[in-house]
């Protein structure tokens, strides 16, 4: 089941600004607030690493990281950071033009496995930590000049599942070798990110999830290109307005009307960084889902999101909440998931337990039960940020069976997610509000 699949190409907007001699999409943004930005540590120039050590290297704290990157807890949930000397490491190699540091950490699944089963984490929430992994090998490589932490916003990402057969930019890399090295318990997920690519604006990077053994050998593999900006342009186009009910100020003595016209900032008190969003999220509403069109061969539906909170974003740009998009990710997947079981006329139930790395049996015992999806492979594009307390989403799926696939049973997923207050028609050019567009590959796996 891990054989490889290439999605259809996701469209772009039009209305995308490019730089000169650049293809990758910049955002455009208007005239707001600057912040005051920290000096931050070259890596690459102080790193050293003991001869003496195969692995090359070397533990790199959280509170550090925090100098770099703007995605804290709990949206961040990394573990067993670790920088890597990409150009001396024996496990494995990895490119000629890759950045002298790489990412190495672990992390253990919090969200639901959806109506996903064949690995112990759902492809969003594996999108989700990979892609923090690149920012952070991303940063690691910022030259010096950058001072400050910078924000890297992934525009254009792809997400494979394959065989560790089929590692292609990471060849024979065993990040169970550096596991057993550095005395990390043999059960974890494990992620190895490596930057590319990088120019003022971009960077690029590659990033390996391995499981181990008893998932049949099977890993995710993600290319994500981002859009690096610092704190002072990412302002320009926050709302930074009063974030409902997360806006607090020092005094509470004044009035309410007094409260919301103060020039100062706000302090923004969110929950502890242990009360994670991600982890609670259990599918779209049921009653959100709604049929447009079906056929025989293809269906389309839709659902809705309220308007996005600070709450919900807890931990991505806490300055300037703003959705993630790899949590975005885990509706179009739970919407696309809905809409297959509805045009095969079977229920794939949304399972709301958690799972790790030690629940291979748990996970079998949901495929049995009849949650019989796996995800293939997936393209996204993000068009725009949604930021807390501004508007509410649809999600579109669109949903057809791929033919000519042999014995394997593919299903292709369409989706566009657009501003809740503008028009979306499906096959139409809803460029104007749209936010992201994914094209999704899912196996269906008969239990």
């Amino acid at each position: 089941t891990c054989q490889s699949f290439t999605p259809f190409p996701a469209s772009v907007s039009s209305r995308l600004r490019r730089s000169p001699g650049n293809e990758r999409p910049l955002l455009s943004f208007a005239n707001n607030i600057v912040l005051q930005q920290s000096p931050r540590q070259d890596y690459s120039e102080v790193l050293v690493f003991d001869e003496n050590d195969s692995t090359n290297m070397k533990k790199i704290e959280y509170s550090e990281l925090q100098n770099i990157i703007d995605v804290s807890r709990p949206y961040y949930k990394l573990e067993n950071e670790h920088l890597v000397d990409t150009l001396n490491t024996d496990v494995g190699y990895v490119s000629d033009n890759t950045m002298p540091l790489g990412f190495f950490c672990t992390v253990v699944p919090e969200m639901s496995i959806g109506r996903e089963a064949g690995s112990p984490i759902s492809s969003a929430e594996a999108g989700r930590h990979m892609a923090i992994a690149g920012s952070v090998a991303a940063a690691l490589n910022q030259p010096s000049k950058n001072n400050g932490k910078n924000y890297y916003l992934a525009m254009d990402c792809q997400l494979e599942q394959i065989c560790n057969s089929q590692r292609r930019f990471f060849q024979d890399a065993d990040l169970f070798e550096i596991m057993d090295s550095n005395d990390l318990k043999n059960n974890h997920i494990v992620i190895l990110a490596v930057c590319y690519e990088m120019t003022d604006r971009n960077a690029s990077c590659k990033i390996l999830m391995q499981f181990p053994e008893e998932y049949d050998n099977i890993a995710y593999y993600l290319r994500v290109n981002y859009t690096v900006m610092a704190p002072r342009l990412f302002n320009r186009f926050s709302p930074r307005r009063a974030l409902e009910e997360d806006v607090k100020y020092p005094s509470t003595s004044s009035t309410s009307n007094e409260i919301y016209h103060k020039k100062s900032q706000p302090v923004l008190h969110h929950q502890p960084d242990d009360v994670s969003p991600y982890a609670e999220f259990r599918g779209l509403p049921s009653d959100s889902f709604e049929i447009l069109s079906q056929n025989e061969s293809a269906v389309t539906m839709d659902s809705t999101i309220p308007k996005i909170s600070a709450a919900s974003c807890h931990g991505h740009f806490d300055g300037n909440p703003a959705f993630p998009i790899a949590f975005m990710f885990a509706h179009c997947t739970d919407l696309s998931g809905k809409a297959i079981g509805t045009l095969i006329d079977t229920d794939i139930s949304f399972v709301e337990e958690s799972t790790s790395p030690a629940d291979k049996k748990k996970i079998k015992e949901q495929q049995d039960a009849g949650n019989i999806l796996n995800f293939v492979s997936a393209k996204m594009m993000a068009h725009k940020m949604v930021f807390a307390d501004t508007h509410g989403l649809t999600i579109i799926s669109e949903v057809e069976k791929v033919q000519n696939t042999g014995e394997r049973m593919l299903y292709f997923s369409k989706v566009s997610v657009v501003a809740s207050s503008s028009s979306a028609l499906p096959g139409g050019d809803n460029t104007e509000g749209l936010i992201v567009s994914t094209n999704i590959v899912f196996e269906l796996l008969l239990a």
